[in-house]
């Protein structure tokens, strides 16, 4: 799924797609709700109760429609101030983008077995990917940092406590303000694989000394084609609830 750098990439994209003075006028609390399912990381709740949506979907809405489940007073944007209205329209960007990354890329390419018969090089060109749509869209976001300075204070969603959405504020700004580095592909791979894993960690290695070669491998197996479709994908279902949710307030 994409890092922090690629859902606030995402967003402003499609921010930029959808004519909204809400998104003019608030891009800062847009852009922290586009990053805003990943607390988790910060609170250590679990995944349904910010993703709203088990990994097993196949519907690249269901976050959202989860979301609306679980906290029904959201179905109305007009139960919250405009700068909270403009948080959760990132919020869905996160949702949709997750799912469509699962449904699209994850299990057609990096779970399937004829393409990785180890499970764990998948993995790690899973992640690899990701990566590699974050060093492309970098440059783009780094700039757009200083938005978010103080945008979590103009928000409330009733499930999201104010002072971890100040943390998690500064802890979006820290990780997306530093420069790339493939070195986090291996803090990736300690982490998912604590006790080792030969193949994960050699294919890790293969990655760091010679990213060009490696990318340019996996990129005859998901094309780039097969990345477009995913972005989208992303930009047209987010627009279409987006519109439709925001026309439940007029």
């Amino acid at each position: 799924m994409p890092n922090l750098i690629y859902h606030i990439a995402l967003a402003q994209e499609s921010a930029r797609r959808f004519p909204s003075p809400l998104l003019h006028h608030y891009p800062g609390p847009f852009l922290l709700g586009a990053t805003a399912p990943d607390i988790r990381a910060l609170t250590r709740a679990h995944r349904d109760e910010t993703h709203f949506a088990p990994l097993s979907s196949q519907d690249i809405s269901a976050g959202v429609h989860g979301l609306f489940h679980t906290h029904p007073h959201l179905r109305r944007p007009s139960a919250l101030s405009e700068p909270s209205q403009a948080f959760l329209l990132g919020y869905f960007s996160h949702l949709i983008a997750d799912m469509a990354w699962v449904v699209l890329i994850f299990r057609p390419f990096f779970a399937n077995p004829a393409l990785f018969p180890e499970k764990a090089e998948g993995l790690v060109l899973d992640r690899a990917l990701q990566l590699a749509l974050d060093r492309q869209a970098l440059p783009q976001v780094q700039p757009l940092l200083p938005l978010l300075e103080g945008s979590e204070r103009l928000v409330d969603v009733g499930f999201l406590a104010p002072h971890d959405l100040a943390r998690w504020r500064g802890i979006v700004q820290e990780v997306c303000g530093r420069p790339f580095s493939w070195e986090r592909l291996r803090n990736f791979t300690r982490r998912l694989f604590p006790n080792g894993d030969p193949i994960a960690h050699r294919t890790t290695d293969e990655v760091i000394q010679n990213p060009s070669e490696r990318l340019a491998h996996l990129s005859a197996l998901v094309s780039p084609h097969e990345v477009d479709r995913f972005i989208q994908v992303c930009h047209d279902t987010w627009h279409h609830i987006a519109k439709e949710w925001l026309e439940c307030a007029s």
